[in-house]
């Protein structure tokens, strides 16, 4: 992640949405990838245009997730038929909002996609997201009984088949994602690391599979034919392969 300043000079940070020092509002433009300064049109956030640039100057929006849960910060330009930026448009599921603790973990693991989004984007690697054409991006945030009692799921694993990364909400929550990091002996459990994850099987399929780069993938990874749940039981119950970074 690189540095960002804002139009006055003050440091602020990929998240932001205003400038603590000259209170601008902020928006990430994923496009140029790019954090603004900007201002209202019309005293009105819900148009928006860089700050200082006379008329005429090109105008933006929030995505919507700004606006209903201030969740977002990133922006689109305002004549957009979508109501929603490039991140929050891969969202397949998200949690019951209604729920106030939900929208705090929500908006926890948004922000650890953007994170995610933003490398993508920096590396040039595709996102494909197109309807019906495999592996399509998507993101689905689930909930099971440890965080809401109305549901009967006891367990929702993160996890990722086919395009569909789907993270548990209770991931969200600092005291229980550091309880499950000591029960398994992991060295850091943080949500980008699971985005971080899945979004390796992603490409995998999207680029290796099949692919020249099949046999070179096998020789540093590993076999991804092997069985998945005997392949976790063998590296819990006898650790991984601790020459990993010779080998």
């Amino acid at each position: 992640m690189k540095n960002f300043t804002c139009q006055c000079g003050a440091r602020v940070f990929f998240p932001n949405t205003h400038c603590l020092n000259c209170n601008a509002a902020l928006g990430f433009d994923a496009v140029t990838q790019t954090l603004y300064a900007l201002e209202p049109v019309d005293k009105s956030f819900e148009k928006l245009k860089l700050k200082n640039q006379p008329e005429p100057a090109s105008q933006f929006k929030y995505c919507a997730n700004y606006y209903s849960y201030n969740a977002c910060n990133w922006i689109l330009p305002y004549d957009s038929k979508e109501p929603f930026c490039q991140s929050c448009r891969l969202n397949q599921t998200v949690p019951d909002l209604t729920r106030p603790a939900n929208v705090t973990r929500w908006v926890k693991l948004e922000t650890a996609k953007r994170h995610l989004l933003y490398s993508l984007l920096e590396l040039g690697l595709p996102i494909v997201n197109v309807p019906g054409k495999k592996p399509e991006l998507a993101f689905a945030f689930l909930e099971d009984a440890r965080t809401n009692d109305n549901y009967a799921e006891s367990f929702i694993a993160t996890g990722h088949s086919w395009g569909l990364i789907t993270i548990n909400l209770a991931e969200a929550d600092d005291n229980y994602r550091e309880k499950v990091r000591e029960q398994l002996g992991e060295y850091y459990r943080t949500i980008l690391g699971h985005f971080r994850h899945e979004i390796g099987h992603y490409y995998y399929e999207l680029l290796v599979a099949g692919s020249a780069w099949q046999d070179e993938f096998v020789k540093l990874f590993g076999d991804p034919t092997e069985d998945y749940q005997e392949a976790m039981n063998r590296y819990y119950e006898q650790g991984g392969n601790l020459s990993w970074r010779e080998d």
